[in-house]
C-alpha cells in the first residue's frame, strides 16, 4: 500500500551507487530542498519508474520502495510532475497563427500517433507512385526475356527434334517457356551430350517403325570352335605306310608325292572300267592280268584306313560350308544388315580356306598338314554372331516399338523437353531475375497499398478518438484562475475536439505570446486534472495516492509564484484533506495519501514550508493527543538527506550561488531568470557594502581603486546593460508580440555574470572567499586574471 512507503532505494543518474533515502516520504506532506545537480530530478524519475515499469527512464534508473508492498493499482496511483511530464503532455505549437492549439495529455500522444500515421501514409503514397512508375518497364523487360526463351525453343534444336519425333511436316509448335519449364527440377545431373544421344537413338527407332509391318529374321548357324578343332585334328593326322615290295614302294612314293598321288586314285578309278585295255598315260596295250596285278598293288598302298580318313575329311568339309543368311532387311536396318554381310563374307572366305586345306589333306594322308588359325576363326565367328545378334536386337526392338509406338514417342518427347530445358537454363535464370524484380515491385506496391489502407483506418480511429478525447477542462481553467488571481488572463477553450484554443481575457492569443512559465502553469493545472482522469473530483481525491512534484515553481514562473502557491495549496488540501487529527476520517482527500515536493529554489522552499504550516501538516498528534512538531524539510546534499527543522533566509547567498553556477557553465542556454538574479545580486552587494546605487559605485574612484584600470570600463558599462535587459525586471508579456528572449543573448548574460563576480572579487575578495567554496573562489580569481590579460593584450600593454 502507498501508506507503507517510507524510503526509496535508487541506483542511476546522480546515484552511481545504490543509495537508500530513508524517510523521504515518511510523512503526509514532505519537502526536499537541494541545489541543482543534487539528484532531485533523479528522485522524481525514480518514482516515475516505480509507477510505470515501462517508463523511458526504467533502463537507466532502478528504484524500489520495499518488497512486494505495491500492487498494480497502487503503482497506478503514483503521480509524478516534472519536466518529463511537461514534455510528454503539453504541446503549444510555436507557429505564426491567430490561435494556439494547446495539446494536453492523451491528446499529445494521439497527435504524435496521428502525425506518425500521416507520415507512414504519405511515405507509402510516395513509394507507391515510384514503384508503379517502374512496373511497366519491369513487365516489358520480363516479357522480353520470356520471348527470348520462346525464340530459343522455336529456332533451336528443340522444335526440330520435336518435328522428327512427331513425324510432322513442319517444326513443332512452341507455346512458350511452360513447354519445358516443368523439368527444371528434374534435370539435375543430366548433360546435353547424353540426352542428345538418347534422343537420336529413339528418333531412329521411331523412324524405323514408319512402316508398322513386323519384321521376322532368323540368323543362320555358324561353325563352332569344336568343328575347327576337329579339322585341325584331321589336318595333323599322318596315316602309317603299309609293308611294300620294291614295286609297291614305287607306288607308295607316288602316293606320298603331293603332285603324283592323285594318279593312284585316277588309275584305280580308270581301271575299274573293264573295257579299258591300254594305259591312259603311255597308250601301251595291257592285258587284264596286268590290270589286276596293278590294282592289287594300289590297294595295298591305299588300304582301308586311308579310305576311312578320306571319308572323315569329307564329313569335316561339310561342317565348314558357307554361311548363307536369309534375306537381310536392308531397307529398314541398313547399317546392321551391311555389318552382317561384311561379317558373313569375311567368315565364308575363311571357311573356304578351311575346306581347301581339308581337300588338300586328302591327297596326302600319310603326311601331317599345318593347323588352321583358331584365334582368327573364333574372331570371325564372334563378329558374325555379334552382327546377327545386333540385327535381331534391332528387329526385336522395332517389333516392340510397333506395339508401343505411342509410349516411345512420349519417352522421346520427354527427353526432348529435358534437353530443351537445359539448353534454355541461362535464359530461365535471366527470366527469373526479371520476374523476381517484378514480384518485388508488385509486392512493394501491395505493401504500400496495405500501409496506406491501414494508415487511413488508423487515422480514422485516432481522429475519432481525438474528437472524443476529453480532459477536465473546467478543472484546468479553475486552477488557472487560482494562478492569475481570479483574472481570466489565461484560459483554455475546446477546439472542435482537436485540442484547446488558448485565450487571454477571452480573446485568442498568438503562440509567441506564451512564455515558458505560462506553459508550465498549464502543465501543472493539467497534471492535477489528469490525476482525476475518469473520476469525479470528489471520488478522485479520495483515492489513496502518492503525488511527487519536482520544482513546481521554476525560474520562469517568478511573477506567478503567489498564484501557483495558491493553486498548490488548494490541490494539496484536496488530496490530503484536513490534518488536525491524523487518525480522524477526513472530510475530503484520503487519510493515507502523501505528497512530496522537490525544489532547488529557496523562495519556493519557504513558500512550501509556509503552505505546510497553513494546512497544519507541520505537526501531528501522538496517541496521547500531544502535538509533535515535524521537521521543516529535508536537505539533499551529497546524495543524502539531512533533517532541517527551521527555514533560514539565505536569499543573498542563494542568488550568488545561482549566478556562479550560470557563469561557470561551458555552454549556456536560455534562462529567463538569470538577468534578474544578476541585477538583484549587484543591488544587494552594493547596498550592503557601500549603501549606494550602481551608478554611484562605478563612478566612485575610491571604491573602484582595487579594480585594475585596464578593466574598469567593463564595469562602468555593466549597469546600463542590466537595465536594458527586460528579463532582469521579472516582467511578463502576455499580450505583446515582443520576443521573450530579451535584448541580451544567453552568451551575453553568461559574460555579464562572470563580470559581476570578478567585480566582487576585485572590490572585496574576502567577502567572496567567505561566500564560496575554496575551489569556486579560485575559479573566479582565474576569470579575473584571464580578463585582465585579455584587455592588457588588446591595449598593447602585455
Amino acid at each position: 500500500m502507498i501508506r507503507d512507503i517510507k524510503d526509496i532505494t535508487i541506483k542511476g543518474g546522480c546515484f552511481t551507487e545504490e543509495t537508500t533515502l530513508e524517510g523521504i516520504v515518511a510523512n503526509r506532506f514532505n519537502i526536499i530542498y537541494g541545489r541543482n545537480g543534487s539528484g532531485k530530478s533523479t528522485i522524481a524519475r525514480a518514482f516515475g519508474t516505480i509507477a510505470d515499469p515501462n517508463d523511458p527512464w526504467a533502463d537507466k534508473i532502478s528504484a524500489s520502495v520495499g518488497d512486494n508492498i505495491l500492487s498494480d493499482a497502487d503503482r497506478a496511483n503514483i503521480h509524478v510532475f516534472n519536466e518529463d511530464f511537461i514534455d510528454r503532455n503539453i504541446r503549444i505549437p510555436q507557429e505564426e497563427s491567430l490561435e494556439a492549439i494547446v495539446m494536453t495529455g492523451s491528446q499529445v500522444a494521439l497527435d504524435d500517433q496521428i502525425k506518425e500515421q500521416e507520415n507512414i501514409r504519405d511515405k507509402a503514397i510516395e513509394k507507391l507512385a515510384q514503384e508503379e512508375a517502374q512496373t511497366a518497364n519491369l513487365q516489358k523487360d520480363l516479357e522480353k526475356r520470356i520471348n527470348a526463351i520462346t525464340d530459343k525453343l522455336k529456332n533451336g534444336g528443340y522444335a526440330d527434334r520435336g518435328q522428327q519425333i512427331s513425324g510432322l511436316k513442319r517444326r513443332l509448335n512452341v507455346s512458350g517457356p511452360a513447354d519445358v519449364e516443368g523439368y527444371r527440377t528434374k534435370v539435375t545431373g543430366l548433360n546435353t551430350i547424353t540426352l542428345l544421344a538418347q534422343i537420336n537413338e529413339k528418333i531412329s527407332r521411331i523412324e524405323a517403325i514408319k512402316d508398322t509391318t513386323p519384321v521376322y529374321w532368323n540368323a543362320p548357324d555358324i561353325p563352332t570352335l569344336a568343328n575347327l578343332k576337329k579339322a585341325n585334328q584331321l589336318l595333323g593326322t599322318a596315316l602309317p605306310t603299309p609293308q611294300l615290295n620294291e614295286r609297291d614302294k614305287v607306288v607308295a612314293e607316288v602316293a606320298r608325292d603331293e603332285l603324283l598321288s592323285h594318279y593312284l586314285d585316277e588309275a584305280q578309278h580308270h581301271f575299274h572300267d573293264e573295257k579299258m585295255d591300254y594305259c591312259p598315260l603311255c597308250q601301251r596295250p595291257i592285258d587284264s592280268s596286268y590290270v589286276n596285278e596293278l590294282m592289287e598293288r594300289i590297294a595295298i598302298v591305299l588300304d582301308d584306313s586311308r579310305q576311312q580318313y578320306i571319308n572323315d575329311l569329307d564329313q569335316c568339309i561339310e561342317l565348314f560350308a558357307d554361311v548363307v543368311p536369309a534375306p537381310l532387311p536392308k531397307d529398314i536396318f541398313n547399317p546392321e544388315s551391311n555389318r552382317c554381310e561384311v561379317a558373313v563374307n569375311k567368315l565364308n572366305k575363311y571357311l573356304n580356306t578351311i575346306c581347301q586345306a581339308l581337300e588338300k589333306k586328302k591327297e596326302s594322308p600319310y603326311k601331317a598338314a599345318q593347323a588352321l588359325d583358331a584365334g582368327l576363326f573364333q574372331t570371325l565367328c564372334s563378329e558374325c554372331q555379334s552382327a546377327f545378334d545386333d540385327l535381331n536386337t534391332k528387329i526385336g526392338k522395332r517389333n516392340v516399338d510397333i506395339n508401343e509406338k505411342d509410349k516411345l514417342k512420349r519417352e522421346t518427347t520427354e527427353l526432348n523437353q529435358k534437353l530443351g530445358c537445359i539448353e534454355c537454363e541461362p535464359l530461365f535464370k535471366n527470366r527469373d531475375d526479371a520476374k523476381q524484380l517484378l514480384n518485388t515491385n508488385l509486392q512493394t506496391i501491395e505493401d504500400c497499398k496495405q500501409k496506406i489502407d491501414q494508415a487511413k483506418k488508423e487515422l480514422g480511429r485516432l481522429n475519432a478518438q481525438m474528437n472524443n478525447t476529453s480532459t477536465a477542462l473546467d478543472i484546468i481553467n479553475s486552477l488557472l484562475l487560482y494562478v492569475f488571481g481570479g483574472d481570466n488572463r489565461l484560459q483554455l477553450a475546446d477546439y472542435e475536439g482537436k485540442g484547446y484554443r488558448l485565450l487571454s481575457h477571452n480573446n485568442p492569443v498568438r503562440p509567441d505570446s506564451i512564455s515558458t512559465g505560462e506553459r508550465n502553469v498549464i502543465a501543472l493545472a493539467y497534471f492535477f486534472a489528469d490525476i482525476l482522469r475518469g473520476q469525479s473530483e470528489e471520488s478522485g481525491t479520495r483515492t489513496e495516492m502518492l503525488v511527487v512534484i519536482d520544482d513546481p515553481i521554476s525560474s520562469f514562473d517568478t511573477s506567478n509564484r503567489y498564484g501557483i502557491i495558491q493553486m498548490l495549496t488548494n490541490r494539496v488540501h484536496a488530496i490530503l484533506g484536513d490534518s488536525w487529527n491524523d487518525r480522524r476520517q477526513n472530510t475530503q482527500g484520503n487519510r493515507f495519501s502523501k505528497v512530496l515536493f522537490l525544489t532547488h529554489d529557496f523562495h519556493t522552499l519557504a513558500d512550501l514550508v509556509s503552505m505546510r504550516a497553513k494546512l497544519k501538516w507541520d505537526s501531528i498528534k501522538d496517541d496521547a493527543n500531544n502535538r509533535i512538531k515535524l521537521p521543516a524539510y529535508m536537505d539533499l546534499y551529497d546524495r543524502q538527506l539531512k533533517t532541517v527543522w527551521e527555514v533560514k533566509s539565505e536569499d543573498y547567498f542563494e542568488r550568488m550561488k545561482a549566478v556562479f553556477d550560470y557563469a561557470d557553465k561551458d555552454q549556456v542556454s536560455r534562462d529567463d531568470s538569470i538577468g534578474n538574479q544578476i541585477r538583484c545580486l549587484l543591488e544587494s552587494y552594493l547596498t550592503f557594502m557601500y549603501r549606494r546605487g550602481i551608478d554611484d559605485v562605478v563612478a566612485n574612484d575610491y571604491i573602484m581603486e582595487p579594480v585594475p584600470e585596464v578593466v574598469r570600463p567593463i564595469f562602468k558599462d555593466m549597469p546600463a546593460r542590466l537595465m536594458l535587459n527586460k528579463l532582469s525586471h521579472g516582467q511578463q508579456f502576455v499580450d505583446t508580440p515582443v520576443s521573450e528572449y530579451g535584448i541580451l543573448s544567453p552568451e551575453e548574460l553568461h559574460r555579464l555574470a562572470r563580470q559581476l563576480l570578478v567585480f566582487i572579487y576585485y572590490t572585496n575578495p574576502n567577502h567572496l572567499f567567505a561566500s564560496f567554496k575554496k575551489e569556486d573562489f579560485f575559479t573566479v580569481k582565474d576569470w579575473a586574471e584571464d580578463m585582465e590579460y585579455k584587455y592588457r593584450t588588446l591595449a598593447g600593454m602585455a
